[in-house]
């Protein structure tokens, strides 16, 4: 089962991989990334150029429990490497950054957020997480490299900024989500 589900993720992987693609000194894009394998211990990248990269993971990684994806985390214009665990609404992700000029995700997982929602329109990357039955927690990241942490309790009634223990009303909590979302 577990040599499935790896063969599933590299085939998935190296279907999603083609779309995205790297351009270097004015010429036509290429595809960057082959494959993507996840092991119990590391993150094996082989690029399209033959060139390969093992991302050592400090955990232990069950491989029905998580999946690989790219997007363009920091709006670079470049596929940077997501690893989510698959736990839904409530899913960690680890984001390992694409650098251009090594040529490389980098080696340790440069954002780890739960919820992990990207809006390319606001340049933000957002997580969104249920804490309990009736805690929830946002947090928001910008382009520019602002961060806002906040938390709402609906039982309570009552939200706090993390950042500046600041209270906040459930509207400005619910504007902060719809600014993730839309």
């Amino acid at each position: 089962m577990k040599q499935m589900k790896s063969l599933l993720t590299v085939l998935s992987l190296m279907l999603s991989a083609s779309v995205w693609s790297e351009t270097t000194a004015g010429k036509n894009p290429v595809a960057l990334v082959r494959s993507v394998e996840i092991g119990e211990h590391a993150v094996s990248v082989q690029f399209a150029d033959g060139r390969m990269q093992s991302i050592p993971v400090p955990h232990d990684i069950e491989y029905l429990d998580y999946s690989a994806r790219f997007l363009d985390i920091n709006f670079d214009g470049h596929p940077d490497l997501v690893i989510d665990d698959n736990l839904g609404a409530n899913q960690l992700s680890e984001v390992f950054l694409y650098h251009p000029k090594a040529r490389l995700f980098s080696q340790e997982a440069d954002w780890k957020m739960n919820g992990l929602h990207l809006n390319p329109r606001r340049k933000l990357v957002c997580g969104l997480h249920r804490i309990s039955n009736t805690q929830y927690e946002i947090q928001i990241l910008t382009k520019n490299g602002s961060f806002q942490h906040v938390t709402f309790d609906y039982e309570r009634n009552a939200g706090t900024s993390e950042m500046t223990r600041q209270s906040l009303s459930q509207e400005v909590f619910e504007a902060l989500k719809q600014r993730c979302l839309n």
